[in-house]
């Protein structure tokens, strides 16, 4: 039987040594760009969030006194320095029970800067709301949006914008 000795176990544990540092030199190199490739990902978002975090919804109830009637209103408005392409409302909700699904009549085109544009819910579904609005709850408005990059966005309320992709905010 022969054994490893002098100069063929140095050569054997160089080589073992120079591998374990190749494969360790590996890991870390793909564990950094796995880390900036997330880091860059979050900063595009960033960029190309810009405009939609200063896009703002508010729905209201409206007094006879304030309007020629009485009646429920979306307010989408415009708070950026670049216009909206178009903006439409996609439902209005209390406790997750949809009482308004978009429409032709609930699309805008053109918003712009500081600018903003104003929907009436249709008196039928006022009439719906209504007993829940009276009562203080508030309903959930989900709007869509495109900006002035034409990136497509969604939002409910004012919380957190969400890219949506071209073929989702069509309907393909």
């Amino acid at each position: 039987m022969d054994t490893l000795a002098g100069p063929e176990w140095w050569s054997v544990g160089t080589n073992m040594v120079v591998a374990v540092g190749t494969l360790a030199v590996a890991a870390t190199a793909a564990c950094v760009a796995v880390v900036d490739g997330k880091r860059r990902d979050a900063e595009r978002l960033e960029r190309e969030s810009s405009q939609a975090r200063l896009v703002t919804c508010d729905g209201r109830l409206l007094a006879e006194q304030a309007s020629p009637y009485a009646g429920y209103a979306v307010l989408i408005t415009n708070h950026s320095g670049l216009p909206l392409l178009s903006a439409e409302i996609r439902h209005v909700s209390i406790h997750r029970t949809v009482y308004v699904q978009g429409g032709e009549d609930a699309k805008t085109s053109l918003i712009e800067p500081g600018h903003a544009w104003r929907w009436d819910c249709p008196s039928d579904t006022y009439n719906k709301l209504l007993p829940y609005l009276e009562r203080g709850e508030s309903a959930s408005v989900t709007f869509r949006f495109v900006d002035a990059s034409g990136l497509h966005w969604e939002r409910v309320g004012n919380g957190q914008p969400s890219r949506v992709t071209e073929a989702d905010a069509t309907g393909g």
